[in-house]
C-alpha cells in the first residue's frame, strides 16, 4: 500500500494545500503523514479529530482550495465525525482521511472496528478506496467542490467505493423569459447564496444600484459598507430588521444560489421570484419559485445586466439602516459596541469568525464586512464550538490580515485546548469571549416556562485564567476603553484572549426584534 500512500502524498503537494490537519496513528495514517512532510505539506497536530476537521473546513474557505484531515480508523474517525458534520452543513470542500480495515480483513480482527460506510453515510458525499483508484485525489476534489459543496471521505484501504450522492440535474427555465421579467420590474431586490462566492461573482454584483441582500453564508459578497447593501436575509426578521422593511417594498425577487439550507425559514415571497442555480430543486424547497434557471455564465450575465438598468432603494436602505443602528445603540456596552469599536480599530480589514448564539445574531447585522472571505460562521448549522477552530485554520491559510474569533459561553470550551496551535504557529488571532454568563438563547426559554436553570448556566463562565495558564496574554475587560488598551499591547506575533463581560438582563433583550 505504500505506492498508494506515496502518490497520495504526491498529489496532495501538488493541490497547493499548505497544511493536513489532524492526530494520527502508528499504522499508515503516520507513514502518509511523513510522506506528506516531505513533500513539503506541513501537518498540524491537533488536540481532537473534530477540530481537524473544523480547521480544514476554515482553511479550505478562506483558500479556496480543498481543506484535508486526517485520523485513525474506529474511534480517531468518530472523534472527527462532528468536524465533518459541520463542514458539511456548511458546504465546505474538505476531505477526511481515515485509517480502515480492507474488504479482505477477518471478522475475527475487530480491534477498534466499526462499520465505517455507516458512519459517514450522512456526512460525506462520496467514501473512496485508497487502493484500485486511478485520478484519486483529483476525483475527490471534483466531488466535494460540485455543487452543493461538501466532505468527501478516504479510506487507507482496499474497500468498495460508495458514491453517497450523484450528479445533479440543472435546472432548464428559460433566460428570456426571466430578462423580460426583470425588465418589467420598478423595484427589484437581489439575495445572493454562498454559489455566488464560489462562482467568484462578487465584482459584478457590486456595480449594482438595487438593494442587495445575502444570506449569512455569502455575507460580504457585497460590500457592506456599499449604501445598496441591505445587509443578511434570515427569512426571520423582526420589525427592526433591514428584510423586515424592504421586502414589502419590492415587486420582484432575484436570487442566487438562495437555498433552504442558508436560511433559518424558508417561505415563498409576496411578489414574483426568480432563482438562478445549478442544483436541484430538493435544494431550495419552501421558496416556489415563479422563474428557476441555470447559474452559467451566460444566464448570469444577461440578468445582472437587466439589474443594472434598475436604480433604486438608497433612500429606503438609509432609513433601515438607521432603525438598525439606533436599536444597537453602541453607546452600551454590549456585542454592538465591541463589534463597532474592533471593525473600526482594524479599519475594516480584519477576518471575522462568529460561533453561534445572541450575539452571532447581533454580529450578523452589525458587522460591515468588505469581502466575503473576511467572515466565516456557522450560517447554515449554527453549530456551537465552530468558530475557534475554523479560525485557526482560516488564519493558517491568510496571516495578511488580523482574524478575530468571537465565541460565546457555550462554544469556548469545546476547542479551547487549540489554542496552543494558534500559539505555536504564532498567528494573528484576536480570541473575544462574549459572556453574560450563561446560554441567553436558550436561558430565556427556561424563564419564560419556569424549567431549572441546570442546563444553561456554566459553573464557571471566565476562561481567562486558564488562557493565562497557557502562555497567551489574556484579561477580562468592562468597557471599550479596556478592550482599546488590550489591542494597542498585541504586537500580532500570536493570540490574545479578551474576555467581555456584560450585564446579564441587557444582553437577553438585545436581538428580541432583530430576530
Amino acid at each position: 500500500m505504500n505506492k498508494e500512500l506515496d502518490l497520495l502524498a504526491i498529489d496532495i503537494a501538488n493541490s497547493g494545500v499548505e497544511y493536513v490537519f489532524g492526530i494520527p496513528g502508528s499504522g499508515v495514517s503516520y507513514y502518509l503523514l511523513d510522506q506528506l512532510e516531505k513533500k513539503g505539506v506541513q501537518f498540524i497536530l491537533v488536540h481532537h479529530e473534530a477540530s481537524a476537521a473544523l480547521m480544514a473546513g476554515g482553511y479550505a474557505k478562506t483558500s479556496g482550495n480543498i481543506g484535508i484531515s486526517l485520523s485513525i480508523k474506529g474511534p480517531g474517525l468518530t472523534n472527527m465525525i462532528p468536524g465533518v458534520a459541520a463542514c458539511r452543513y456548511e458546504n465546505l470542500p474538505v476531505i477526511s482521511i481515515s485509517e480502515c480495515y480492507g474488504k479482505q480483513s477477518p471478522t475475527s480482527q475487530a480491534h477498534k472496528k466499526i462499520d465505517q460506510d455507516d458512519v459517514l453515510r450522512a456526512y460525506v458525499k462520496t467514501r473512496e478506496s485508497l487502493v484500485g483508484n486511478e485520478d484519486l485525489l483529483s476525483k475527490c476534489i471534483l466531488v466535494a467542490k460540485t455543487e452543493p459543496p461538501g466532505p468527501v471521505h478516504i479510506e487507507l484501504a482496499d474497500i468498495d467505493t460508495n458514491l453517497f450522492e450523484g450528479e445533479n440535474s440543472k435546472p432548464a427555465g428559460c433566460i428570456d423569459e426571466v430578462v423580460e421579467a426583470i425588465s418589467r420590474a420598478k423595484q427589484p431586490v437581489l439575495i445572493v447564496g454562498s454559489l455566488a462566492t464560489r462562482k467568484v461573482w462578487g465584482n459584478s454584483i457590486n456595480e449594482l444600484a438595487i438593494p442587495v441582500f445575502s444570506t449569512a453564508c455569502a455575507k460580504g459578497i457585497f460590500d457592506e459598507t456599499n449604501k445598496y447593501s441591505a445587509g443578511v436575509y434570515t427569512g426571520v426578521g423582526g420589525e427592526k430588521s433591514p428584510e423586515y422593511g424592504l421586502l414589502t417594498q419590492t415587486d420582484l425577487i432575484v436570487s442566487i444560489g438562495l437555498r433552504h439550507s442558508e436560511v433559518l425559514k424558508t417561505q415563498q415571497f409576496k411578489c414574483k421570484s426568480i432563482q438562478l442555480d445549478e442544483v436541484e430543486e430538493k435544494y431550495i424547497n419552501g421558496f416556489n419559485f415563479d422563474y428557476l434557471i441555470d447559474s452559467n455564465s451566460y444566464n448570469y450575465n444577461k440578468v445582472i445586466a437587466a439589474l443594472k438598468n434598475k436604480n433604486w432603494g438608497e433612500e429606503l436602505i438609509a432609513q433601515r439602516q438607521e432603525i438598525v443602528n439606533a436599536y444597537f445603540d453602541t453607546s452600551y456596552f454590549l456585542p454592538a459596541s465591541v463589534y463597532s469599536f474592533i471593525e473600526s480599530y482594524f479599519k475594516g480589514y480584519a477576518r471575522i469568525v462568529l460561533d453561534t448564539g445572541d450575539f452571532c445574531t447581533v454580529g450578523e447585522h452589525v458587522c460591515n464586512v468588505r469581502e466575503h472571505h473576511l467572515y466565516l460562521s456557522s450560517g447554515q448549522g449554527r453549530y456551537m464550538g465552530i468558530s475557534l477552530p475554523l479560525a485557526i485554520g482560516a488564519s493558517l491559510a491568510d496571516r495578511s490580515v488580523p482574524t478575530v474569533c468571537y465565541t460565546g459561553d457555550g462554544g469556548i470550551g469545546m476547542y479551547i485546548a487549540e489554542l496552543k496551535v494558534a500559539k505555536a504557529m504564532k498567528l494573528p488571532l484576536v480570541v473575544v469571549l462574549l459572556t453574560d454568563g450563561g446560554f441567553s438563547s436558550v436561558k430565556r426559554v427556561t424563564d419564560s416556562n419556569r424549567f431549572t436553570s441546570k442546563g444553561v448556566i456554566p459553573a464557571d463562565s471566565s476562561w481567562y485564567g486558564i488562557v493565562n495558564g497557557m502562555g497567551i496574554d489574556s484579561q477580562p475587560v468592562n468597557c471599550l476603553r479596556e478592550l482599546g488598551c488590550m489591542l494597542e499591547k498585541w504586537d500580532k506575533e500570536g493570540p490574545i484572549f479578551i474576555e467581555a463581560s456584560f450585564d446579564e438582563e441587557a444582553y437577553s433583550l438585545m436581538a428580541l426584534e432583530i430576530r
